[in-house]
């Protein structure tokens, strides 16, 4: 059976995936193929592992009616592959020679993580182009979920988009 490796000791390689999205699941799911014994943690900043962030303007169009079914595959579905989500948590620091990640969640707390190898896959974050009008109160950038659940809360939506399949 193939196996990523394993530390000096002799106990299985310890992957730490910072990202929930495609790309931090599809590597956890991965090293969990080719190593079975491998202990996979994913750390999200939301409580959102592997939604189609794609997928938020049909939800809020009403055309996908169930945000539940943006998901690729569910918490209990990637768990059941022996990876462990640590949902709502950020990461703060990489001591990349100590190989030691820290991350802080939503309450402040603080949680040191060791590991044998990293992958950091926290995709790409929205830039606000310099148009006026963009700070103001009705304005949204919509790139999460929880985004998107502040914007259909408004009580006035109005869709300004190019966006057709």
């Amino acid at each position: 059976m193939p196996r990523l490796s394993l530390d000096a000791l002799g106990n299985p390689v310890r992957l730490l995936v910072i990202g929930g999205s495609d790309a931090g699941i599809s590597a956890a799911l991965r090293a969990r193929e080719v190593d079975r014994t491998a202990q996979v943690r994913v750390i999200v900043a939301d409580s959102f592992p592997n939604f189609s962030i794609c997928g938020l303007p049909f939800y809020l169009s009403g055309e996908v009616p169930d945000w539940h079914s943006l998901a690729h595959r569910t918490r209990d579905e990637i768990e059941a592959h022996g990876i462990e989500l640590h949902l709502e948590e950020r990461a703060i620091e990489i001591d990349a020679a100590g190989k030691q990640l820290v991350t802080q969640s939503r309450d402040g707390q603080l949680n040191h993580y060791g590991y044998d190898r990293i992958v950091i896959a926290t995709g790409a974050a929205p830039v606000k182009p310099a148009i006026a009008g963009l700070e103001l109160r009705n304005v949204f950038v919509l790139h999460t979920m929880e985004e998107c659940f502040a914007l259909s809360a408004t009580s006035q939506l109005r869709w300004s988009s190019n966006f057709r399949h």
